[in-house]
């Protein structure tokens, strides 16, 4: 069954920061879901990795030949960053 307040907490508590050396312009759109989180507008190919609000690698993933990429099973929360592997570890929150 769908559950309204756990769809609202998870849209609302998921924030992203894109950062440089992934980005193919300025069209970057990173956004979150129901334990999910998708990121366009990147540079087809490159590695990307999403981390936790506190700085904890979730996961890694290349990005795909349209320039998107699609982490699944996020576990809802604050604080959320996909970027280049050692970028995305060393920005602030």
């Amino acid at each position: 069954m769908f559950n309204r307040t756990r769809f609202a907490a998870a849209v609302a508590a998921v924030a992203f920061f894109v950062t440089g050396a992934g980005v193919a312009n300025a069209a970057v759109n990173a956004q979150g879901s129901v334990e999910q989180v998708y990121a366009t507008g990147l540079t087809p190919g490159a590695q990307m990795t999403l981390v936790d609000g506190k700085g904890k690698k979730v996961a890694a993933k290349k990005v795909d030949k349209l320039g998107g990429l699609l982490f699944r099973d996020v576990k809802p929360g604050s604080g959320y960053r996909v970027g280049r592997p050692a970028e995305a570890s060393s920005r602030g929150r």
